[in-house]
């Protein structure tokens, strides 16, 4: 079985600036794969194309087994897509967003999200412009799951969400997934609600894949060391084979690596003590936040 998403060997520039320089990877049907980065990383960029929004300059990306750039009317109803900051029609009523919608998609279940948005207590009278910005995430995605997608992509859907109603917003995903079984990929800044979902995790960092893995290999395979030492050189710590980050902490330096003869060979240098990670946040502020990757 194809993958659900895969990108290959895409380059993408922004007037002289190259976004993505050969962006590799690809999200496996049936599973949930976040994709992360620091804001500049490239990620709207990848949804864009991913969409067929946009078209990359070099390489290709492939959604559900086609090629996104010339994605047709059959397979974009196959996906539903949920936009960063949940824009929609102001000035309609819920009723008047349903008829619109269908009028675009000839799979769209009116029935199936009247009964959803009815059990959030939207009513089919209710003016989009009226509801809060929690509401509209919620409307946009019950939207987006009613012509029951094989793919869902969501862009940063709890930005701006506070942590009550951004957890609704994604707990409806949650329990979606569970009974459908949807291949889905978001994006978010919130570290704690991408180690609820995800199944993967793939980070974007100046316009390439930083990290391709699960969620469950991530926090297995990595460990941090923290060496003491006020006067170590963060930038030739980060140089040695096997270290993937570092970064200077109150009396040492935080260390990021996968094999035990990287510890070994720090543990020369001075005091160390290794243990697991303890979060998706600290792996990926480690991770990022070091000399080399903000270089």
């Amino acid at each position: 079985m194809s993958d659900a998403i895969r990108f290959e060997n895409v380059w993408r520039r922004h007037g002289a600036k190259w976004v993505l320089r050969g962006f590799d990877f690809a999200a496996p049907r049936g599973q949930v794969t976040a994709l992360l980065g620091r804001n500049g990383a490239g990620k709207s960029t990848s949804i864009r194309l991913l969409m067929g929004f946009s078209e990359p300059q070099a390489g290709c990306v492939r959604v559900l087994g086609e090629e996104a750039a010339k994605m047709g009317g059959a397979v974009r109803e196959r996906i539903g897509y949920v936009p960063e900051d949940h824009p929609h029609l102001f000035g309609l009523k819920v009723g008047q967003l349903l008829a619109f919608e269908a009028s675009t998609r000839s799979n769209f279940d009116v029935e199936q999200v009247t009964d959803r948005l009815a059990e959030l207590g939207l009513g089919s009278k209710q003016r989009i412009g009226s509801m809060s910005r929690g509401m509209r995430a919620q409307v946009s995605i019950v939207v987006a799951l009613a012509t029951n997608p094989e793919l869902l992509v969501l862009d940063d859907p709890g930005l701006g969400l506070d942590p009550i109603a951004r957890r609704e917003v994604l707990e409806s995903v949650i329990d979606t997934l569970a009974e459908r079984g949807t291949s889905v990929l978001f994006t978010s800044h919130v570290l704690s609600d991408v180690e609820r979902l995800a199944d993967r995790v793939v980070v974007l960092h100046k316009g390439v894949t930083y990290v391709d893995a699960s969620l469950d290999a991530l926090r297995t395979r990595l460990r941090r060391g923290f060496l003491e030492g006020a006067d170590l050189d963060v930038a030739a710590i980060e140089q040695r084979a096997g270290v993937l980050a570092a970064r200077r902490r109150r009396g040492g330096l935080e260390v990021f690596a996968e094999d035990d003869a990287t510890f070994e060979s720090l543990a020369q240098l001075g005091t160390l003590d290794v243990g697991p990670c303890p979060g998706l946040e600290d792996l990926f502020l480690g991770l990022l936040s070091g000399s080399r990757r903000a270089a």
